[in-house]
Formats: structure tokens, sequence, C-alpha cells
């Protein structure tokens, strides 16, 4: 009786043994059992609360759902914000508004100007409301990119930001452009995609597009075909007497440009804003502008 009953005692120790070492085995794995016979690793467990971490914080950015995939085509000057933002409102067919770092902000399309209908010092122009309704339809409430061009300031005399604007991949101002509901437009400085959006134009007018239709403007008139907006009055540039351009740069500074040099063509003068035609350099420097370098 003692020889059995110590047997036993020796059996149910085995197999306590055998219960302690398989209990630590699955304890070194790693593995945690949960309820209706499932489990997960305790890596897989870390795995799922970065993913959970990742999502909570994509998810408390002002614009991180339903981001799309896309390809963006850069130049050498471009600079893409990691962000994406969405499009609080549209101010009209180049400007629209966003938050960024947390305050409302207007962003002005790089290189597009189209129709006014919001300036107080004119009327609504010819395609104007046709060109803000436009914008509103593609952006308004979307989720965009933006990007800077180091040719360009940050910001115009405004304050408004000067950026590209990419919609799933797309340059928005060329489309603006192509679709014709803008002009191209350079102030001063060449920028990136001049060339792109200036073919753009002449596509967009060769096809009667927009702003370029025939019956598009009968009412005002015709369109102003020197690749800027109609609302940059011209029409002292035909005074040769007259022909030195003093321009007021992003930063304020007060630079004439002579016929011959290199951003005269390119370079606009709006009197509103406090530009200037001068009939002599004499005249120009007196006044507080300098020569331009180039």
């Amino acid at each position: 009786m003692y020889r059995k009953s110590s047997d036993g005692i020796v059996a149910f120790l085995t197999v306590i043994g055998i219960l302690i070492a398989v209990f630590s085995l699955v304890r070194v794995n790693n593995v945690t059992f949960g309820a209706n016979n499932t489990y997960q690793t305790n890596s897989t467990k870390q795995e799922n609360a970065h993913a959970d971490e990742m999502n909570s914080s994509a998810q408390s950015g002002d614009e991180s759902k339903n981001r799309p995939t896309e390809t963006i085509k850069l130049s050498d000057t471009e600079k893409l914000d990691n962000n994406f933002y969405k499009v609080e409102s549209v101010v009209d067919g180049d400007t629209i508004k966003i938050t960024y770092n947390g305050s409302l902000t207007s962003v002005r399309i790089i290189g597009v100007n189209t129709p006014e209908t919001v300036d107080p010092r004119t009327t609504v122009e010819c395609f104007g409301t046709e060109a803000s309704e436009y914008l509103k339809q593609k952006l308004d409430g979307k989720s965009i990119r933006i990007a800077t061009d180091s040719t360009q300031a940050d910001r115009d005399k405004y304050n408004r930001l000067l950026r590209y604007v990419y919609l799933d991949g797309e340059d928005v101002g060329l489309s603006i452009i192509a679709n014709g509901y803008g002009y191209e437009y350079t102030y001063n400085i060449p920028y990136a995609h001049q060339s792109d959006y200036k073919k753009a134009q002449v596509d967009a007018e060769n096809q009667n597009k927009g702003l370029w239709a025939p019956e598009a403007c009968n009412e005002t008139g015709s369109i102003n075909n020197n690749d800027i907006s109609p609302s940059m009055t011209q029409s002292t540039q035909n005074q040769s007497d007259c022909n030195i351009k003093g321009n007021i740069s992003w930063s304020g500074e007060k630079i004439y440009h002579m016929p011959g040099q290199q951003y005269y063509e390119s370079t606009i003068i709006d009197t509103a804003y406090g530009e200037r035609w001068f009939c002599s350099e004499a005249e120009a420097q007196s006044a507080g502008w300098r020569k331009s370098k180039v």
C-alpha cells in the first residue's frame, strides 16, 4: 500500500511539473490566450497598439481622412508641403482659404490670374463668376497639397501664401488655364511652371475654351489677349515717351526696369498699388526707385 501510494504521489508531481513547464513555455513565447479560443502574441499586440496610435494621430490632423494616393512631379525649385489641407472656402477663381498653422489663411495660386469678382475697386469682370464657380466645384471642401517655388516670395503684398495647389496629383493652376477660366500670369520673376502655363493658355485660346469663346464676353467687349487679367490696366504702356516700369517687389523694394532688360516684358505695372511709369531714369531715381540689376 505504501509503495502504491508513493508511486501515485510521484505521478501526480510529474504531471504538475509538466503543466508548469508548458505554462512557462507559453509565457516565454509571449502568447496570451483569450475568449473564444483566440489568441494574440505580445508582439502582435504591440503592432496593433502602434497602428492604433498612428490612426489616432492621423485622425487628429485637420485633413487626414480619405487622403488620396497621388503622384506629383515637382520642378527643381518646388518644395511640397508634407501636410494635406482642407479647402475651407474659395475666394475667387485664383484664391482659396485653408487652415494653415492653426489660422485661416488665404492662398494665392502661383502663375494664374482670373477675372475679378471680389475686388472692391472694380466691377465683376467678364467670366469672373464662371471662374469662381469652377474653382468652387473643383476644390471646396476637398483635401489638397500645396507647394512653394523658391523663385517666388512666400507671401504677396496682401500677406496671402503664394503656392502651387495640387488636387489628387493634378496641378490646379494648369487646369484653370487649360479650361479657359484664367490667364497665365507672371509677376516680375518667371516661375517654374511658366512655360507649361503659357502653352496651356495658347491651347485654350485656339480651342475657344471658356473666356476665349467668341460669345463669352460680347456684352463687355473683347478679351484682353496680353497674357494678363483685364483688371491689370495696361493703357499707359503705349506711352512711348514714358516707358520705364516702376515696379514694387513683394518685399516692398522699388525697382525700375528699362526696355530691353531681362524682366521688362514680364513686369506688370499696377498703379493702384503704388507702381508707376517714368519718363526718365533720373525721374525714377529721384522718386526712390533703383534700376534692376538684370
